[in-house]
């Protein structure tokens, strides 16, 4: 083998430096790329939440926007306790229609037409403003007689 000059010996250790530092560029770059990614993902996320803020403070400010949407609401709601109240007397018709042929047959429907109509009286009771009741009166209503009425 030849015998290197001076000055080659010299730049042997700085080439071999290089390289080395070549080498592990390359995984701290692969690095840096994730933690890169993972600050661009925080930051987008930031920036979503910081605009999401934004508009809903501006849909507090805006009065017109604020009615429509309660304005929405009311519509929503009165068109379900229109439409719970119909549900109501149609299954107090059925149930009055099965128990008057009651002697005909029992009618496999009823159980589902009472349970429609505890989800509508449910929901009713929910969403109407109804004044509670006293403590000295019974919770449970009791349904009107035809006796109580005609007398």
């Amino acid at each position: 083998m030849r015998v290197l000059s001076g000055t080659a010996k010299a730049i042997a250790p700085a080439c071999a430096a290089l390289c080395l530092a070549a080498a592990t560029e390359g995984a701290a770059f692969a690095q840096r790329g994730r933690e890169l990614g993972s600050a661009l993902r925080q930051e987008q996320m930031n920036r979503q939440a910081a605009e999401y803020e934004r508009d809903h403070q501006n849909r507090d400010l805006d009065p017109a926007a604020a009615e429509a949407a309660k304005r929405k609401r009311t519509q929503a709601t009165a068109a379900q306790v229109k439409h719970d109240f119909e549900s109501l007397q149609t299954g107090y018709n059925r149930i009055a229609l099965s128990l008057s042929k009651r002697a005909a047959g029992a009618d496999d429907a009823l159980p589902a037409v009472v349970a429609e109509v505890n989800k509508c009286a449910t929901r009713l009771k929910s969403s109407l403003a109804l004044p509670k009741p006293n403590e000295g009166e019974a919770r449970t209503a009791r349904p009107a007689t035809p006796e109580a009425a005609a007398g």
